[in-house]
């Protein structure tokens, strides 16, 4: 039998609110960042097979610490220059193009990130691909952070 997702990620650090990932370590990660309601718990998401109950909205990998700060950077929207300044980003693009507003406020609930060191960039995007290929062949869909993949 096949490892599922979530029995992929166990050997990942725990969850972490993206805004706090401040202990992201300098080096290549591969790494998966979820949507949670104010409780914490996972926000399903349908999927073109089924739901997915791990509210995943991205996997991806990179240089940790460069990789997450851009990221939260993409997420603090403080002015509009925030905004028009970090618009290149595939998840925050995906996030507004999308319109995930009207989703139940989707913008009001917590992205988290899980990561795991990996030794190369080679390696990284190895076990990135592992885990997107992973998730399509349970749901049938992509993280709206991997459209483009």
């Amino acid at each position: 039998m096949h490892a599922t997702l979530q029995e992929k990620l166990v050997d990942f650090t725990p969850w972490v609110p993206v805004v706090l990932a401040s202990s992201v370590p300098i080096g290549q990660i591969t790494y998966v960042i979820r949507v949670v309601d104010g409780a914490g718990i996972p926000v399903t998401i349908q999927r073109a097979w089924k739901v997915d109950p791990m509210g995943i909205v991205n996997i991806g990998s990179g240089n940790g610490a460069e990789r997450l700060r851009v990221l939260k950077s993409a997420l603090s929207l403080n002015n509009i220059l925030d905004w028009h300044g970090r618009y290149h980003h595939q998840l925050m693009r995906t996030w507004v193009d999308c319109d995930f507003d009207s989703l139940d406020g989707f913008r009001d609930r917590q992205l988290q990130v899980c990561w795991r060191l990996a030794p190369s960039d080679k390696v990284a995007r190895t076990f990135e691909s592992e885990l997107i290929w992973m998730y399509k062949t349970e749901f049938a869909d992509l993280p709206i952070g991997n459209l483009k993949t």
